[in-house]
C-alpha cells in the first residue's frame, strides 16, 4: 500500500476511534443523568453482548478452530494497527495478552471518563466469553493507571 494512503487511513481510523470513545462517554453520561446508575449497567451489558456476537461471527467466518488460534486472532488480527497488542505467554494452560496502546483509553483519560470507558472495555470479556473452557481475567488496565491492559486466559482442565 502507498505510504501516503496508509498514513491517511491510519489517521482516519485514529480519528474514528477517538470519536467513538467520546460518543460513548456522552451517551452513557446523558442516560445516567436521566435514568440513574442503571444506565451504566445496561451500557456494560450491551458492550459485553456486542463483543460476544461480533467474535462469534468472526470465528464462523474464519473457521477458527481452537482456543489459542481464537485468542491470537482477537489480539493480533481484528483491530487496526493503531492498537498495539502482544501475546507474552502462550501455553496449554494459559495465555497472557497485553494491549499496550488503545486510542479509546487515550480519549477516556483526556475526558477524565475512565469509569465510563471501562464499561466499554467489557466488549473484550464478551468476545473472549466464547472460550468455553477458559477463565478470563483483566489483571491490569490502562484506565486504572497501569502501563497496559493485561488479560490472563486460564484454560480449565476437563
Amino acid at each position: 500500500m502507498n505510504k501516503n494512503i496508509e498514513d491517511t487511513w491510519r489517521a482516519h481510523v485514529e480519528r474514528m476511534a477517538h470519536f467513538t470513545a467520546a460518543m460513548f462517554v456522552k451517551l452513557v453520561s446523558a442516560y445516567e443523568a436521566k435514568y440513574g446508575k442503571e444506565a451504566k449497567k445496561i451500557a456494560n451489558q450491551i458492550m459485553y453482548d456486542i463483543g460476544a456476537t461480533t467474535m462469534e461471527k468472526y470465528v464462523n467466518l474464519y473457521k477458527v478452530i481452537g482456543l489459542h488460534e481464537m485468542v491470537k486472532m482477537y489480539f493480533t488480527k481484528l483491530l487496526p494497527p493503531i492498537w498495539k497488542h502482544e501475546i507474552i505467554e502462550s501455553s496449554s494452560e494459559r495465555i497472557v495478552a497485553r494491549c499496550l496502546r488503545c486510542p479509546y483509553a487515550d480519549t477516556w483519560k483526556k475526558m477524565k471518563a475512565e469509569d465510563i470507558g471501562v464499561l466499554f472495555c467489557d466488549i473484550d470479556y464478551g468476545a473472549l466469553s466464547l472460550l468455553t473452557k477458559a477463565k478470563v481475567i483483566r489483571t491490569k488496565s490502562l484506565l486504572k493507571g497501569d502501563p497496559y491492559c493485561e488479560y490472563v486466559i486460564e484454560i480449565q482442565k476437563e
